[in-house]
């Protein structure tokens, strides 16, 4: 049943000092919290409503007996991220003037999307990261003027080369490349795949810059050219370490103690559009653009609603002729981890096309090419392993098989059926 309303007043002005007013509920039989809905409100902002089931009862504030009147929290700011609606949070320790209802931080904060970064990386983020710092970039360079000084230029200039190494080894790493701690610009993107770096070249070639230069019959720059550049200015490190001593270079450098005209740093004129065609050409290699080339249904956040459907994306097998053989995973390996014998003998006589078992929930997903004998979307039985089939329904899938799939079906490899004897 409903209890009473707390309101706090939060003083972050970066998170936009908004209102938070916590609806109670409270068990009936014993009158205990059992959950709370919470709603933000600030100045130019939507309102948000969210739900927090409490365990035990259990509240973020925590009394200090010997104040009455300042009460410690652990103060909790909720928001969406716009694309995915997947919910982060802003977590800071704080107090509670319950007199005024403010909440004052007095220490510094966390911030979490339950983000999982595992030993494959996750170049979708990289990505992501390397547009926000170009946005940045964009924000923070000089515009429309000369610029007043070096100093003016260097955080942005900061920001364009570390978005520039974030896309290329994000491509480097989706397509399973060890980047080997390498931070030379033109190193990386040379170890780019052949046809990825054909597509940047093409792009770029077409840029404004580089039009106008092919217009008038001059040369072009090529991507490499361009990132040359950065790598020999040592850019990443001026932009950090410009103006400190000298005697912080190594006397084997020779420049240990000395004086130095620092006339080397690159104003950035092309630097920016390559930026923008290698996340152009991230996006045009991206697994689900390349199955929806194919004639793939695939769309992000379109799996079905079903239990054990993992993945930020949906994809519909038949869409590409394929079905899907979802096999939980009590029924393929044992509590070790190890594949079960008989599950073992059942996958070698129906060799799939692609497998795997990455960040299902346990389950293992086999992809097989479709004929007259699949079977419909269904749990069922073959020979003896309960499993689930998808074939025209949404599979949830993660980005990441999406790309070794197309990796498969792109390859002209001859795909298996699966053989329901």
């Amino acid at each position: 049943m409903p209890g009473f309303i707390r309101v706090f007043f939060h003083t972050v002005a970066t998170l936009g000092c908004p209102v938070q007013m916590e609806q109670t509920f409270t068990c009936t039989r014993c009158g205990r919290e059992i959950r709370k809905e919470i709603t933000y409100q600030s100045p130019g902002a939507s309102v948000k409503t969210y739900t927090k089931h409490l365990i035990g009862g259990r509240s973020n504030i925590y009394h200090d007996h010997r104040q009455d009147k300042i009460v410690q929290m652990r103060a909790t700011i909720i928001s969406e991220e716009d694309n995915t609606k997947r919910l982060v949070f802003v977590y800071y320790p704080a107090i509670y003037l319950s007199d005024s209802r403010e909440v004052l931080p007095t220490h510094e904060g966390t911030i979490s999307d339950a983000t999982v970064v595992d030993q494959y990386g996750d170049p979708e983020l990289m990505t992501s990261f390397a547009q926000h710092y170009l946005l940045a970039y964009r924000s923070v360079m000089p515009s429309g003027r000369p610029p007043r000084s070096v100093v003016e230029i260097m955080p942005a200039l900061h920001l364009l080369v570390i978005a520039t190494e974030l896309v290329i080894k994000a491509d480097l790493v989706r397509s399973g490349k060890d980047t080997d701690n390498h931070h030379l610009l033109k190193d990386l993107y040379e170890a780019l795949d052949d046809t990825h770096r054909q597509e940047t070249d093409d792009r770029f070639a077409r840029c404004e810059p580089n039009a106008m230069l092919k217009m008038v019959g001059e040369p072009i720059l090529s991507v490499s050219d361009v990132l040359a550049v950065y790598d020999k200015s040592r850019t990443y490190l001026d932009t950090r370490y410009y103006a400190e001593p000298t005697t912080k270079f190594k006397k084997s450098t020779g420049l240990h103690r000395a004086n130095l005209a620092k006339a080397s740093t690159p104003y950035p004129i092309f630097l920016p559009y390559v930026v923008d065609h290698l996340i152009a050409t991230f996006r045009f290699f991206d697994g689900a653009a390349r199955l929806q080339r194919l004639g793939g249904q695939v769309r992000r956040g379109a799996r079905d609603a079903t239990e054990n459907n993992h993945g930020d994306w949906g994809l519909v097998p038949s869409s590409l002729n394929l079905v899907v053989v979802q096999v939980a995973q009590h029924s393929w390996r044992d509590a070790q981890g190890q594949e079960l014998p008989e599950f073992g003998r059942w996958r070698r006589s129906r060799p799939p096309s692609y497998s795997t078992e990455w960040m299902y929930g346990g389950s293992r997903l086999l992809f097989y090419r479709a004929d007259q004998h699949t079977p419909p979307d269904s749990e069922t039985d073959i020979d003896g392993l309960p499993c689930r089939i998808w074939s025209k329904r949404y599979l949830g899938i993660h980005s990441r098989d999406l790309y070794r799939l197309a990796d498969v079906l792109e390859s002209g490899a001859m795909l298996n059926t699966m053989n329901m004897d």
